[in-house]
C-alpha cells in the first residue's frame, strides 16, 4: 500500500489497547473528546 505511518486511536479508558500500541512504537499525539463526551487517543505508528 506504500504507507509510511499508520494511525491509531483507542478509547481513554482502553489501558490494554493503549499498552499494545505503545509496545509496537506507537508514539502519543493527542487526545479528542468525541461527541458523546468519550476521550480518544491517538497514535502514530511509523512503519
Amino acid at each position: 500500500m506504500g504507507l509510511n505511518k499508520v494511525l491509531l486511536v483507542c478509547d481513554e479508558g482502553n489501558v490494554a489497547s493503549e499498552k499494545t500500541i505503545i509496545k509496537n512504537g506507537g508514539q502519543f499525539e493527542s487526545e479528542y473528546e468525541e461527541d458523546n463526551g468519550n476521550i480518544v487517543k491517538r497514535f502514530w505508528i511509523l512503519l
